[in-house]
């Protein structure tokens, strides 16, 4: 009798320790944290790059001085309440500008398309009175570099443009989530390569 509740015990301990390496990780979970992580890790090179090329050649364009520029980590689609199921690398920034307004900004946009950015079109109803459009209200465009989205929003009654270049929102493992989190504290400054 006590032999038999041994093997049974033996079995049920056997299964439940196969059980639970089999449920131990989502499928593929374990490549799935060296891939999200080196591809973020790759994005804020990239972001930091492409924001530490175009900023001066922004703000030459708009006769301004970029006055900062910083990154950092934000979580994307909210999984509530754990956080964020993905993340990605952004950097913004400020340019005082001595062309400010839709006329800095439609400088900007020029210098874009003089680099070979690939420039978005606004929606229409972004002109459109009350729609942000306005003379006081925010107007802005963005472009794609190598991957990276570069905005630049302009306001009439300001002597600056707001400027950003983010990455793509990454996916991460449910078990990396907390520590992407984490992550999203500021870092130093963007240093200008030019």
């Amino acid at each position: 009798m006590i032999r038999m509740r041994h093997r049974a015990l033996v079995a049920i301990l056997t299964l439940w320790a196969v059980l639970l390496a089999a449920c131990g990780t989502e499928t593929g979970e374990e490549d799935g944290m060296d891939d999200a992580r080196r591809t973020l890790e790759h994005q804020r090179t990239d972001v930091r790059r492409v924001a530490a090329d175009l900023a001066p050649s922004m703000a030459a364009a708009v006769g301004g001085t970029v006055t900062f520029l910083t990154g950092q980590w934000s979580g994307c689609d909210s999984v509530f309440p754990q956080g964020h199921r993905n993340f990605r690398y952004g950097v913004r920034g400020r340019i005082d500008a001595t062309t400010p307004g839709a006329a800095g900004l439609d400088a900007v946009v020029a210098s874009w398309r003089e680099a070979g950015l690939q420039v978005e079109q606004p929606a229409p109803e972004s002109s459109a009175p009350g729609q942000g459009g306005t003379r006081s209200g925010p107007l802005t465009r963005s472009a794609e570099e190598g991957g990276v989205q570069v905005s630049v929003t302009a306001y009439a009654d300001q002597e600056f443009l707001l400027i950003g270049f983010q990455g793509p929102c990454v996916d991460v493992p449910r078990s990396q989530r907390e520590e992407w989190e984490q992550r999203k504290e500021g870092e130093p400054d963007v240093r200008l390569t030019r």
